[in-house]
């Protein structure tokens, strides 16, 4: 599959983008998908990603004409930025096949494909319904670095020992100093666990502030990010990607909105009992705010009601739904069924002598391509026997084949092995059974048997609205069958009548 990324990032807009894009393409890469992740990005942006592959720093948003041609008739394209107009993503949406957008603020009128806003109060926004859009929204579909999909259970201390300290990649609003500066005052005893950015220009000031309790951890991945979360017991944070990191490993966070566009999130995750809000960059009692929200934690009782607040809106599977759900979006737009032809019996042959098909199978023999060419040119001369192909690109993904008696048909399917968990099969069946109803009506029923211990499959059918039925034998192999019916068509129905 070809699968793009583009964002940006850099000393004087953040690294926010490019940390949730950096998720979503481990997220592809979880399903042995390639992405290639374009970055709008300066030098302060090498260091998160280190390890990708297929990663160019283009000035796309700028200078679109080359990457636009080359990402043409591209499968699926993630877009996360700030800084494209409504044009470029009028182009994106016409150049590849499943668009999707990241917005925090409605930011603009978006033309057809996936819209996901991962703020916790997303769906308190006015989104406009159309039918060419899918939204995906709210804290569900946060996407957390891949460090941040699992996270173990964090010890709480009964008082506050160990604070962080982040304000992203660059301190845009030079915050590190002051609540250095604060902590050091107000609350001497505290160990200060400082994060320093590529892109910060502060350095120096930081360093004339620092004291035995004072550690500076420098340009940290997010392994050493999720490290030093684990160690502490609270953050001092800005309001973007990096408090839901924090209420993912379980760090209560006061945070300070550096951009007007962090605002609606930190009023949200405070009004969810996630954070403490303290403010905004430029505030006047933002030294007073601060000095509460830490008192406030100190507490506790207070740390554990944010943790456990915290868990009930993140649990770090964002990235993987909307993977998922883009996936599945680009199969139910892209797969095509049609009835099979005798140029198909080779496809057909190398999907059914798969290794795992076999194994599988009530007859787990391999088959010999001389008998499967004389079965499959028989079958396709069966009068109640329908053998459909799924294609995408026009390309084999898999087939269907229904063997009918009467009102009654038996299904069997198989998906290509590399397309399997995509939600490819869950379409087909779909697409297949829509099919096999527009030209067999006279069919009311399908059975599906799956040979015990095929657990993959049974979800599958499930999924599509298969209902168990009852334990059976079937060529000596314990099996379940399952059953799908058909609604009757109410229109058909009334003319009866």
């Amino acid at each position: 599959m070809r699968v793009f990324i583009l964002t940006e990032g850099g000393l004087h807009i953040g690294f926010g983008h490019v940390t949730r894009c950096l998720a979503i393409y481990d997220a592809f890469r979880e399903k042995k998908i390639d992405p290639l992740l374009a970055v709008n990005g300066d030098e302060t942006v090498a260091h998160l990603m280190n390890g990708t592959i297929g990663k160019i720093c283009t000035n796309w948003v700028y200078e679109p004409e080359a990457l636009l041609d080359y990402m043409r008739n591209a499968d699926i394209a993630v877009v996360d930025s700030y800084l494209a107009d409504q044009e470029f993503y009028r182009r994106i949406s016409e150049t590849v096949r499943t668009p999707v957008y990241f917005d925090d603020t409605m930011r603009i009128n978006y033309p057809r494909g996936i819209v996901i806003n991962g703020n916790i109060c997303a769906e308190e926004l006015n989104y406009p319904q159309r039918k060419d859009i899918t939204y995906l929204l709210g804290s569900q579909y946060v996407p957390l670095r891949k460090e941040f999909w699992d996270v173990p259970e964090k010890k709480i201390r009964r008082s506050i020992k160990t604070v962080m300290i982040t304000f992203g990649g660059n301190d845009i609003r030079n915050l590190t100093p002051w609540v250095l500066k604060t902590l050091n005052r107000e609350f001497p005893e505290y160990i200060k666990k400082v994060v320093i950015g590529d892109g910060f220009r502060n350095k120096a000031c930081i360093e004339g502030l620092i004291d035995k309790k004072t550690e500076l951890v420098m340009c940290p991945d997010a392994k050493k990010m999720k490290e030093v979360m684990l160690e502490s017991d609270i953050a001092i944070s800005a309001g973007g990607q990096t408090l839901y990191e924090l209420a993912r490993v379980g760090v209560p966070a006061i945070a300070i909105a550096v951009a007007d566009n962090q605002l609606f999130n930190i009023r949200g995750l405070h009004k969810a009992g996630c954070i403490e809000d303290g403010g905004r960059w430029e505030d006047k009692n933002r030294s007073r705010r601060l000095i509460k929200g830490i008192e406030t934690l100190d507490d506790r009782n207070m740390r554990i009601k944010s943790i456990q607040s915290a868990r009930e809106f993140i649990d770090g599977l964002g990235a993987r739904r909307i993977v998922k759900y883009s996936l599945r979006s680009y199969f139910k737009n892209s797969v095509i069924l049609r009835e099979a032809e005798l140029k198909d019996v080779y496809d057909v042959y190398e999907l059914s002598n798969e290794s795992e098909v076999r194994r599988n199978s009530f007859n787990q023999e391999k088959i010999e391509l001389k008998n499967h060419r004389e079965w499959f040119a028989h079958k396709l001369k069966e009068e109640d026997y329908l053998f459909l192909i799924a294609e995408v690109n026009n390309n084999c993904i898999g087939y269907v084949r229904f063997d009918i008696n009467r009102n009654e048909a038996i299904i069997s399917v198989c998906i290509n092995k590399n397309l399997r968990g995509f939600g490819a099969g869950e379409t087909v069946i779909q697409k297949a059974l829509e099919y096999s109803k527009s030209i067999k009506p006279q069919v009311k029923t399908v059975k599906a048997y799956i040979k015990e211990g095929n657990i993959a499959s049974k979800r599958l059918f499930e999924k599509t609205h298969f209902e168990f039925l009852d334990q059976c034998t079937v060529k000596n192999h314990n099996a379940s069958l399952y059953i799908y019916r058909f609604k009757e068509d109410t229109n058909a129905l009334c003319n009866k009548q």
